[in-house]
């Protein structure tokens, strides 16, 4: 037992840890966490921050940080803002899925998880809402399932003690309250069970309902809730006893392959040790639906596609009563069509096999199952099929056999089955079992069972039940479990021996078939309970305005249902059923009474059992009909209808005005009108009359319109007249109306009609006849109801037209004239008016049409009044103004003032009225200036007028329209030439005048020329020319001249300067030049001379300011210049601002270069020059090499390079070497001399001499020029030894004193006038010194030992070599420095023998000898 709770406890650990993914579906992106903040992030089933679970309360749950998904629901906070986050799990709300495919969001309020941007919020509308659970299926793919959790199954796995593991599947409905389906059909899930056959187990079956010590479940534990108006049915228990236990119960489990398949058919026969095998699985799948429901009593619905299946045929394992294994052969379709992927987890279904050893009272019949689901269905709804339970693993060998004795009683029948065909599974055995006889008896122990299970009460609802029951033993435990479920049974700590077990998670209106089990010695109860099916939710029963039909609609009732029975009743007495297929979800009753009130009952049928639900429904009621509404007078309406069919209770009645409700009464059912006088009702308003009839809490309703009669308008009267028009006006009425209509008659003829709108309070009518008497009718209209108000009016007399005034030209005289008025005239009344003064007042006959006034003022305004008098009434009056010509000015005067564009005008004034003076100014015909001043000023001045122009000037006195014009002529002052200017025509002895023609009209020109106020020439020239020349004038002088205009009698001058141009300076020359200097001379030019200016350019560039000089100077040195470079002198000779220039070129001296360098760069055949280049300009360099007293090289390099090399020396050779600076034809030297680096010595030796102290350095004469040489004698650490100097005829040189064995290096350099040429090295060795002092130390008949000394100087070893007497080499030996001594063996004896030892240092030896004789 401690074994299957340690399995049970890792399945379910494993199980917690399970997650899957969140995903969004339009995105692919699924939710993932950083920290508490939720984001969205690519869907990675491996990734455990993606990893979600459902818990209780239907709160998201993050498996890794074990918080849960949190959103704020504030409707106050911007939608933007409203982010969802990981939070505590108990502060977390709920979540839920809505009918919408993958809408999902808040279960409490209505707010959807969608996506922004990287972050999801919550947001009013499911648009957008789109999520789905993410899974991997048994081959490792991604499945897309909905997201909300489903009724699935829980397992439970045990393990056998070979180690097979057997898995139970225990299905676990949810707390949800109700669940919700969204089709008619639900498709139901069932297990695979693999069942063995009993051999006649002996049974007792049990129908009743228990009462006494029944364990009630607490109310919250059901996730059923019962309505008021259910009504539940007994429940119907069967217990079935069996007196062995399985001998082979824990190997008699078959791990079989995962499979949906039909029932097996097999038989099985108990004299045979074949084991009878079934097996039955069923897979159920949500049709639409977020919810997912799994039940045991859901078989009978299983739906399997034939089409989507394959069969397949697999051999399992079974031990019979013999305990050997036999194979069982089942036959299986194989969906392909995973159905699991759709569980937020993956399911194992259970597969057990049970056995049962045949007893001596077995009394059985071959047992033939059938595969199809209709039998298994057919099966399920049996009261009287037995469940079979095996016993705990742990205790296999303890058999006990239970029999029916008299001695223990119990108030239940007992029945024994002639079939022992059982099932494990969740499906009941086939019903092809025969039928079993009910017969009293009682039970008796024969034996001394300490764990018999005696059933004392039960308690059954819809999802648990309560079994209790007691047992003689003592020490007993005891479960209950079927294929899919299991608990513990607990003992009763006040009562021993008392038991009860609970079962959660049933599904109403399923048939479990239980086993109540010892867990101390296997003693067996089958137990057989059928739940309570639940009602229908959410029943509602509708008219939907129908006043004959009511709609029945419900949520179908979770669970097993086998058909619905619906009964519609006035009463609950007179109910007729209908029988309706479980997936129905709403009924329609027609043909019904309007108004009445029904009721609907609707019960769930599992079985035998009921479960029912009802509610109340009222159909719609009649309308009212007939319906009318009539005005009696402006203050009351009248309402009447005929009474409807069908019934009700009583009438409404209203009054709106518009959609406010004026009035609203309650009228008896046998009433048919009604009047409303409410003095509120206001005249011309459209009024709308409702009758309601009322029906419990329905009402139908039907209306009508009707309008008051409207008041006529108030204080109606004529406003205007005029002698074609009448105006009247009015006050608005007390009410409504719609517009007015207006007619206007002359007597009873209408002579024009208005319709205004209702704002409008006057109207006008126009084109009258003049003097008549009209009638005005003001109409008030309100829909087709109308009231009039009347008032009378008169036009005036007509004016007269045409009123003319004029003076026929005369200063003094007006004549008035005018058309006669339409209509009657009595006479006309003439007024003339003068400064508001009435002058004269005359009367006219009425055939008079025109009238002459005379003595009037001259230029006076006057005024004409004109008035028809007919009976007293007068007409307008008609206005005309009239004027006398004004008089002419006199003595006009004008004068230009001595201006070109000037012109002013005087007058003494006119006699009369003037308004103003109009001066106008012409040009022959045409008009130039206009001006107009007051008639208190008499003169006038014209400006910007065209100078020497003759113009006619008009003066005019005006008053009103009319002028008297005055005329004279006067001409401006002409204009002077424009800009006049002398120029010298670049000659010395001219000067051209010329100028701009002078502006406006003139005659000529004359043109003069004066020196010292002393005219020289004159000329007149026409106007069209504008330059003359003169000619014989002095060089260099200043003349003025003059250029006169002339236009009539005036004239206009201006004059001019000019001056002739100067001569230049005679004979310039460059009369010296240096390197920084330049003197120029020149002989004085002619004619008037202010004064010289010399200058010195380069490139066209100023050198140096202009140098000023009096005119007697006649030479100038320029300083400071640069040398090599070619200036232009320039000489000018300035009379005032002319100048004559006279120029020469001129170059300096180029200086000589400087730091000339030069190097043999340690070559023994070239030399390389280089300098700097001195101040100045340069054209190029001439470089000449020479020895002395030998020929010249020369050559030429540009002025940019400042170097150059000679090759092809002579080796040691001294040269002189000279660049010279050339610039144009002058030259400027430098000189410096260099010298080559001497030949090497070539062919250099260094001889020992075979000398042990001295070397002999022995050199070849080299090419070129010399002094002598130079040695050193290093040693091997370049130390200096010796050193020598040897003339240029030496050939050899002696070192002496040296070194025995030492190596030396002679480094010899051959040298010319104190450069060196390169060193040429050559080494040498002194020969090494013999060893001293050699000696035989030793000699034996076989042997000779030497020693000697070691020799001076330096050596690197010894080499001892051994002769015979003949000279043949006998033996020889090598030693290092550090060797004094030498052995020979093997030696003939009495044979004379040489030794020779050789010194050697480096290449060089030398040796000893000494000759010794053996013994």
């Amino acid at each position: 037992m401690g074994t299957l709770l340690l399995i049970l406890i890792t399945l379910e650990r494993f199980s917690a840890l399970s997650g899957f993914l969140v995903a969004h579906v339009d995105t692919g992106l699924c939710l993932s966490t950083n920290r508490s903040v939720v984001v969205l992030r690519k869907c990675d089933e491996t990734s455990s921050s993606q990893q979600w679970v459902w818990t209780s309360g239907s709160r998201l749950n993050h498996t890794l940080m074990s918080r849960c998904l949190w959103a704020n629901q504030n409707s106050d906070v911007p939608h933007h803002a409203r982010l969802v986050k990981l939070s505590d799990c108990h502060t977390a709300p709920a979540w839920s899925c809505y009918h919408h495919r993958g809408v999902f969001g808040l279960a409490e309020t209505p707010m959807f998880l969608k996506k922004q941007g990287e972050r999801v919020v919550v947001r009013f509308g499911q648009r957008y809402s789109n999520w789905s659970m993410m899974t991997v299926d048994s081959e490792g793919r991604l499945v897309s399932t909905s997201l909300c959790p489903s009724t699935g199954p829980s397992t439970v796995s045990t393990m056998n003690s070979k180690g097979e593991l057997t898995t139970l599947t225990v299905p676990v409905i949810t707390e949800s309250r109700a669940v919700t389906h969204h089709s008619n059909t639900v498709r139901s899930r069932t297990k695979r069970t693999a069942t063995t056959g009993l051999a006649d187990p002996r049974t007792f079956t049990a129908k009743t309902d228990f009462q006494e010590n029944e364990t009630q479940m607490p109310e919250t534990d059901s996730p059923y809730k019962m309505s008021d108006a259910t009504d539940v049915s007994s429940t119907a228990l069967m217990v079935t006893r069996t007196p062995r236990a399985p001998q082979n119960f824990t190997q008699n489990r078959a791990d079989m392959t995962e499979t949906t398949s039909d029932v097996m058919e097999q038989t099985h026969n108990p004299l045979t040790p074949q084991t009878e095998f079934t097996i039955s699985t069923t897979d159920a799948e949500p049709s639409g639906s977020s919810d997912f429901h799994t039940g045991p009593s859901e078989t009978h619905s299983t739906d399997a596609d034939p089409t989507l299946t394959k069969s397949s045929t697999s051999s399992v394992p079974v031990s019979n009563t013999d305990e050997e294994w036999t194979n069982a052969t089942t036959r299986s379709p194989e969906i392909i069509k995973d159905v699991q992927t759709l569980l937020p987890f993956k399911t194992r279904t259970s597969r057990a096999i049970t056995e049962d050893l045949p007893s001596t009272d077995t009394r059985a019949t071959p047992n033939t199952a059938t595969g199809s689901a209709e039998t298994r269905a057919h099966a399920t709804s049996s009261p009287a099929a037995l469940y079979t339970s095996t016993a705990a693993p742990g205790h296999i060998n303890n058999i006990h056999t239970t029999t029916v004795a008299p001695a223990t009683t119990v108030g239940t029948t007992s029945t024994i089955p002639s079939t022992a065909a059982l099932s494990t599974g969740t499906s009941p055995p086939p019903s092809t079992a025969t039928p079993t006889t009910a017969s009293t008896a009682q039970l008796v122990t024969t034996e001394a069972v300490r764990c018999l299970v005696n059933m004392t009460a039960a308690s059954i609802h819809m999802d648990y039940c309560v079994l209790n029951f007691t047992t003689p033993g003592k020490s007993c435990s005891f479960v209950m479990t079927d294929a899919s479920h299991f608990t513990r049974c607990s003992e009763d700590m006040k009562r021993p021996s008392h038991y009860t077990c609970t079962m959660i998670g049933l599904t109403p209106g399923a048939t479990y078939w239980f086993g109540i089990m010892s867990e101390t010695d296997a003693a067996h109860l089958n137990v057989t309970v059928q739940t309570t099916p639940a009602p229908v939710t959410s029943l509602t029963l509708q008219s939907n305005g129908s006043q004959d039909a009511l709609k029945a609609a419900w949520i179908p009732a979770v669970g097993r249902v086998e058909s619905y029975q619906l009964s519609l009743s006035p009463s609950i007495s007179s109910q007729q059923d209908l029988i309706l297929p479980p997936n129905t979800t709403q009924w329609v009753f027609s043909g019904l009474t309007p108004g009445k009130d029904y009721q609907v009952l609707v019960k769930t049928k599992s079985g035998e059992l009921t479960a029912e639900t009802r509610t109340t429904g009222r159909t719609a009621p009649g309308w009212a009909a007939h319906l009318r509404l009539e005005a009696l007078d402006e203050r009351t309406l009248r309402l009447s209808w005929s009474a409807p069919a069908g019934d009700w209770d009583f009438y409404r009645v209203l009054l709106f005005n518009g959609s406010s409700v004026l009035m609203n009464r309650t009228v008896d059912r046998s009433l048919v009108e009604f009047n409303f006088t409410d003095g509120t009702l206001i005249p011309g308003r459209l009024y709308r009359a409702a009758v309601s009839v009322e029906s419990g809490y329905l009402s139908s309703t039907a209306d009508c319109h009707e309008r008051l009669a409207p008041r006529s308008v108030q204080r109606l009267s004529v406003r205007h007249s005029t002698e074609t028009s009448l105006s009247a006006v009015w006050s608005h009425p007390v009410g409504e109306w719609d517009n007015y209509t207006v007619l206007l008659k002359d007597g009873d003829v209408t002579v024009d009609t208005q319709t205004l709108s209702r704002g409008v309070q006057e109207c006008s009518f126009n084109k009258l006849m003049p003097g008549h008497t009209y009638t005005i009718t003001v109409t008030t209209n309100s829909g087709d109801r109308s009231s009039s108000a009347h008032v009378s009016g008169r036009t005036v007399p007509a004016q007269v037209t045409q009123l003319r005034v004029s003076n026929q030209g005369s200063t003094d005289a007006l004549q008035v004239s005018w058309d006669g008025a339409a209509g009657e005239v009595d006479l006309y009344r003439l007024l003339l008016i003068h400064n508001s003064v009435v002058m004269k007042n005359e009367s006219v006959p009425p055939n008079v049409t025109s009238y002459h006034f005379q003595g009037l003022r001259s230029g006076a305004l006057y005024r004409t009044v004109l008035t028809t008098v007919h009976r007293g009434d007068l007409s307008r009056q008609t206005v005309a103004d009239g004027r006398t010509v004004p008089a002419a000015v006199r003595d006009v005067t004008v004068s230009n003032n001595g201006r070109m564009d000037f012109l002013s005008v005087s007058w003494r004034a006119a006699e009369g009225d003037v308004d103003s003076y109009s001066v106008t100014l012409r040009d022959q015909e045409r008009t130039i200036h206009t001006l107009t001043v007051s008639r208190l000023t008499t003169e006038c001045v014209f400006k910007s007028l065209v100078s020497g122009r003759l113009y006619n000037i008009s003066i005019s006195t005006r008053s009103g329209e009319y002028e008297k014009h005055t005329v004279v002529q006067e001409r401006t002052q002409p204009a002077t030439a424009l800009n006049p200017t002398a120029t010298h025509m670049a000659r010395d002895d001219r000067l051209k005048v010329y100028w701009r023609h002078a502006a406006g009209d003139f005659d000529h020109y004359h043109v003069s020329i004066k020196h010292n106020n002393i005219f020289q020439q004159n000329k007149t020239v026409p106007k069209t020319q504008n330059e003359c020349v003169f000619s014989g004038l002095v060089p260099g002088r200043l003349y003025t001249v003059i250029v006169s205009t002339w236009s009539g009698k005036y004239e206009s001058s201006v004059s001019t300067h000019g001056r002739t141009l100067p001569a230049g300076v005679q004979n310039l020359t460059l009369a010296d030049s240096g390197t920084e200097d330049l003197l120029v001379t020149w002989v004085s030019a002619p004619g008037d001379v202010d004064h010289y200016e010399v200058q010195l350019l380069f490139n066209d560039m100023k050198v140096f300011p202009p140098i000023t000089l009096n005119s007697s100077t006649n030479r100038y040195l320029l300083s400071s210049l640069t040398p090599g470079r070619l200036y232009k002198i320039v000489v000018s000779t300035f009379s005032g601002p002319n100048l004559s220039v006279q120029f020469i070129k001129g170059r300096t001296v180029p200086s000589k270069v400087k730091n000339i360098l030069i190097s043999n760069a340690g070559q023994s055949s070239s030399l390389r020059v280089n300098w700097t280049p001195g101040q100045g300009d340069v054209d190029h360099y001439a470089v000449s090499l020479s020895q002395t007293g030998g020929q010249a090289e020369e050559r030429s390099i540009p002025k940019h390079v400042h170097e150059i090399s000679f090759q092809g020396l002579l080796p040691g050779q001294q040269y002189m070497i000279t660049v010279t600076s050339v610039c144009g034809s002058l030259i400027n030297n430098s000189t410096a001399t260099g010298r080559t680096v001497p030949s090497s010595v070539s062919a250099l030796q260094v001889e020992d001499q075979r000398s042990t102290s001295s070397l002999l350095v022995v050199m070849r004469q080299v090419e070129g020029v010399y002094d002598g040489y130079q040695l050193q004698l290093l040693d091997e650490r370049g130390s200096l030894v010796a050193n020598s100097s040897q003339t240029a005829e030496a050939s050899q040189q002696y070192f002496r004193q040296l070194t025995p064995g030492k190596k030396y290096r002679v480094v010899m350099q051959t040298t010319s006038g104190g450069i060196s040429s390169k060193a040429v090295i050559a080494e040498g060795r002194t020969y090494p010194a013999i060893v001293n002092n050699l000696s035989v130390i030793s000699n034996t008949t076989t042997s000779l030992s030497f020693r000697w000394d070691l020799p001076d100087g330096e050596f690197d070893g010894f080499d001892v070599f051994l002769y015979t007497g003949d000279e043949s080499l006998q033996d020889q030996k090598t030693g290092m420095m550090n060797m004094q001594d030498c052995s020979f063996s093997n030696l003939q004896p009495g044979t004379q023998y040489k030794v020779v030892v050789l010194t050697r240092s480096g290449d060089q030896t030398n040796d000893t000898s000494i000759w010794a004789r053996d013994r």
